[in-house]
């Protein structure tokens, strides 16, 4: 009965490369290189495993990676800039996808919390829209009208006698 498991093993390898290829296209349109090295590869497939730098660490699975890396583009390309103003820094943009990568790593978990914090803030959003929806306007409208209809009819009779 080993199939199940064999399933499931098929279905995570295939979510890997499918996440994978993405974030390798991701990489390829944002940085002047032609391929991203297997180096590159081999540090992320690490990190999934709880390894960085031959040390221990949380494991980290690529989809965070390249999450946090979406996230904090405009940060890693103001480094980039400041490093080349600078002169010191990565030379070529292959160095600089490992160099980015550790600063990545580095900011894991501020991007955690900056998901965590938006999905709280869209669930309270979906919780008010969800209120005003439940709130029946109709009704609310005819009771305002006929509150309106019946002061006004009582005030022409106070008027009239």
């Amino acid at each position: 009965n080993k199939i199940p498991e064999l399933q499931a093993e098929s279905k995570r390898r295939l979510e890997y490369t499918i996440i994978q290829d993405e974030f390798n296209d991701y990489l390829l349109m944002h940085y002047d290189v032609t391929v991203v090295s297997n180096r590159f590869w081999n540090i992320v497939s690490d990190l999934g495993l709880g390894s960085y730098k031959h040390r221990k660490c949380n494991p980290i699975d690529i989809e965070t990676i390249m999450g946090t890396w979406k996230w904090g583009q405009k940060h890693l390309d103001k480094i980039a800039a400041n490093n080349k103003a600078k002169h010191k820094g990565p030379s070529n943009d292959e160095q600089r996808l490992n160099y980015d990568l550790a600063i990545v790593v580095q900011h894991v978990g501020d991007y955690k919390k900056h998901i965590t914090s938006t999905k709280e803030e869209k669930a309270m959003v979906e919780e008010r829209i969800e209120k005003q929806n439940k709130i029946n306007y109709e009704n609310l409208y005819k009771q305002s009208t006929s509150q309106a209809h019946s002061d006004s009819i009582l005030d022409l009779m106070d008027e009239i006698f």
